[in-house]
Formats: C-alpha cells, sequence, structure tokens
C-alpha cells in the first residue's frame, strides 16, 4: 500500500447525507477515496480497472445479494472487504464470515469505527475460518446446548482426553467466554487466557497463539483458556475489544486449526459472535442435550436455529443425548420423534464415574477402572477418528497408560501429546 492512505471504493446506494458511507469517508484524513458507485455491475468493473485496498460494501446494495458480490469481488480484485449492514442478523452474519469479508459493521456507527474497520482489513487482519494455503487444517468440533447444564463441558473436556491419550495433537479451546469451566475440569490454573490474546497489539500469529495455550497434564489436550471473569467477556467479543471492528475468535480459531490434528471448542449457550465464528469452522457440531423435556424443548429450538435459519447441513449436526437413563426418561425412539431428528450418541447417566472426576479435576476418560460412559466417549472418538479399535481396552486410556507403566506391549502412548497423526478421514 503505497504511501500512508489506505484506497477504498465505497458500493452503497444513494442514501441521505447522514448516512452516506462516502460523506463518512470524506472526513477520514487516513483514506482516499477512489471511487464510488451505486450498482452491482459498477462494483465489477471498477474491481478490473481501480488500484483499490479496500471495498466498503452496503449489503443491502439494491439489485444483488450483497455477500455474493463481496466474494466475487474478493477473488477478483484481491480486494479486501469491509461490509455494512442493517440488520445485524446472525445468518447474514454466519454467510459473511464464509464469505472471507474482514469486517462486519452494523448501522448505527461514527466514523472512529468505520476507520478502524478499514486499518485492519487494509493490513491483512482476516477472518481466520479459511486455512493457509499448503497447510493442514485441523478436524474442528464444537460442543453445543440449548441450555446450561447438561453436561457440555464435560463430554468436550473428556472428549479432547480420549484424542489426547491417543497421541493425536489436540488443542480444547474454552469459548464460554463468561462462565467457562474447562480449565477446573482438567485441574489446571491458566496463567494466560484468550483475554491476553486479544490485549496483543498488532496480529494474532500463530507463534502469539502458541504462547498463551494451558500445557495439559500427561494425557490431556493444550487449553486455550476461557477470561477469568465474566466482564472480561467484552474484551474477546464485545464493546470492549481493542480494535472494535476485529473479529478476534475467529483470527483465534484459524490459528489454532493450523496447529494440531483436532480442535475441541466448547462454546457458549448464546448465539453471539464467537459462538457462531466456532460452529462455521467446525465439520462436527455435538449439540448436547439430556432427555428430560425441559431440555429438549431448547434443544428442538436450536436444531431450529442450526438447520432452518443458518443453514447447516444436517451430516454436521449430531445430536448427543447425555445422562441418560432407559429406566428413568424418553426411549431414544421418543427422543428422536419429538425433535424430528436422529440421536448420534448416547451418554448413559453416571453419577459415581462423572461426579467425583469433576470434583478431582480428572477427566473421567483418564481415571482408573472402566465405565460405560468412558465407552460413550470413545464412540464420539473413533466417529470423528474413522479408526477401528483393535483392543477393546483401548478406549480406557487410564488402562492404557497403567499398562505402559508396567511395560506391556500394548502400552506404547505418547504422554506428552506432542506427535502429529493427522486423522485419515472426515469426521462419519
Amino acid at each position: 500500500m503505497p504511501g500512508d492512505r489506505i484506497r477504498v471504493v465505497i458500493a452503497e446506494d444513494e442514501s441521505s447525507p447522514d448516512r452516506s458511507l462516502r460523506s463518512m469517508v470524506k472526513n477520514l484524513g487516513e483514506v482516499e477515496l477512489v471511487d464510488a458507485v451505486t450498482d452491482a455491475s459498477a462494483v465489477l468493473t471498477a474491481a478490473g480497472t481501480a488500484q483499490a485496498d479496500v471495498l466498503l460494501l452496503d449489503l443491502q446494495l439494491s439489485g444483488v445479494d450483497g455477500v455474493d458480490l463481496a466474494r466475487t469481488v474478493r477473488e477478483r480484485a484481491g480486494w479486501a472487504v469491509v461490509a455494512v449492514s442493517e440488520a445485524g442478523d446472525p445468518a447474514e452474519f454466519r454467510r459473511v464470515i464464509r464469505a472471507g469479508v474482514k469486517d462486519y459493521l452494523v448501522r448505527p456507527f461514527g466514523p472512529g469505527d468505520l476507520l478502524e474497520a478499514i486499518k485492519v482489513a487494509a493490513d491483512g487482519h482476516g477472518n481466520g475460518v479459511s486455512a493457509e494455503p499448503g497447510r493442514a487444517q485441523a478436524v474442528t468440533v464444537a460442543f453445543l446446548s440449548g441450555r446450561g447444564g447438561v453436561g457440555k463441558t464435560t463430554l468436550a473436556v473428556n472428549l479432547a482426553c480420549w484424542l489426547a491419550s491417543r497421541e493425536y495433537r489436540t488443542v480444547l479451546a474454552d469459548l464460554d467466554l463468561e462462565f467457562g469451566a474447562a480449565a477446573v475440569l482438567l485441574g489446571l490454573r491458566p496463567e494466560r487466557t484468550v483475554v491476553d490474546l486479544c490485549r496483543q497489539e498488532g496480529e494474532i500469529t500463530d507463534e502469539a497463539i502458541q504462547g498463551m495455550l494451558t500445557p495439559g497434564h500427561p494425557g490431556q489436550p493444550a487449553l486455550l483458556a476461557s477470561p477469568p471473569e465474566p466482564h472480561l467477556a467484552a474484551i474477546v467479543d464485545g464493546e470492549g475489544r481493542p480494535q472494535p471492528g476485529r473479529c478476534y475468535v475467529a483470527e483465534i480459531v484459524g490459528g489454532l486449526g493450523r496447529s494440531c490434528d483436532y480442535l475441541i471448542v466448547d462454546t457458549q449457550t448464546t448465539f453471539r459472535e464467537a459462538t457462531l465464528v466456532a460452529l462455521d469452522a467446525a465439520q462436527a457440531i455435538m449439540l448436547v442435550t439430556t432427555p428430560d423435556v425441559p431440555a429438549l424443548y431448547h434443544t428442538g429450538r436450536v436444531l431450529d436455529l442450526l438447520l432452518a435459519r443458518l443453514n447447516y447441513p444436517p451430516e454436521r449436526v449430531r445430536l448427543v443425548v447425555n445422562r441418560y437413563d432407559r429406566e428413568r426418561h424418553l426411549s431414544l425412539e421418543e427422543v428422536a420423534r419429538g425433535l424430528s431428528y436422529p440421536v448420534s450418541f448416547v451418554v448413559p447417566a453416571d453419577v459415581a464415574t462423572v461426579s467425583p472426576a469433576g470434583d478431582r479435576g480428572q477427566p473421567f476418560v483418564l481415571a482408573r477402572g472402566r465405565s460405560e460412559v468412558c465407552r460413550a466417549v470413545a464412540q464420539i472418538g473413533r466417529s470423528l477418528t474413522g479408526t477401528a479399535v483393535p483392543d477393546p481396552e483401548e478406549d480406557f486410556p487410564g488402562e492404557m497408560r497403567r499398562r505402559k507403566h508396567r511395560g506391556d506391549k500394548h502400552g506404547a502412548v505418547s504422554a506428552d501429546n506432542g506427535r502429529s497423526r493427522r486423522p485419515d478421514s472426515t469426521p462419519r
């Protein structure tokens, strides 16, 4: 980018001066307005001729799908795109992220917000979802629930431990930004959290992300910890962001995806930006519920949002029924019929195994002894890795570690979670 001025093209309908991007940009001394157009054909013409750095695109431009236009401009001209919206709709945001738009502003906003978004886009701060060319991307699994208290975090933590204990490079990202509990369940006291990443100046590099991970105990994943206090969530995804127009979570998720074999993301129960970014990056969305009527009611609403409004393909959404007791609960057939959606995984109720493990900060899949709840987590893990289990005892990492210490031939498992084993197939 020559000089100190950022070259901008604006695409918007004719509008009143107080809402005009053109009027706003003319007062930004660090920005040079190269062209201003009012229809899609003129945008595409400018993309083939104008020397610019950033396109400011009003998504409500008449006669065109603004998100599709943004994608075409990126492919044709290589410009960074800042999208401007009237709606701020989650479905629109998801499409914008997938299109590779650098920033997303929702009216009303001021000149300062606009300038910050232009600077971030021009400096190359991408949305982080797409893999860097030539680098393998992790299999990303997002855990989601319609309400709290259904065991979502417990399952995410134990699945991450099961994968790590089988020598897959595994990272657990706790994106339950207000009340994350993954560190507690892992028995860790993180010195650095996701907040520290967002407070850094400049680009969030892969090296910076690695420096903020908390190493796990043997057989555990590395952890990107959630904020230590609920109010700090706003620094990551809210009004407290150091750069207001910047999507920190997307950059972080993209960087984590380049660093490991499996990325397990624990999300919060609200569909804010961080959750949408995680879901959009995920190859598998584990929607966790318990088989009681209130939980199923909320789960049905989430399913409708995921499938009907956000348009995720059904094969990506796996329904996980947790704490199931066939003697006390609805049958699985009734659950599936009531939600009009198939049950992918069932995790049995096992308070005697799960509760003491949580109290000790030791994931139950790494504890001594065997249980059906461990087998259920292993089934989820095997569906992701696409591997068969030659030895049934391999479902129990605690058993494998003890055999290793005894020198048994079946115990060859790396305790430091350091050797890469890329999955041979996509999640099934």
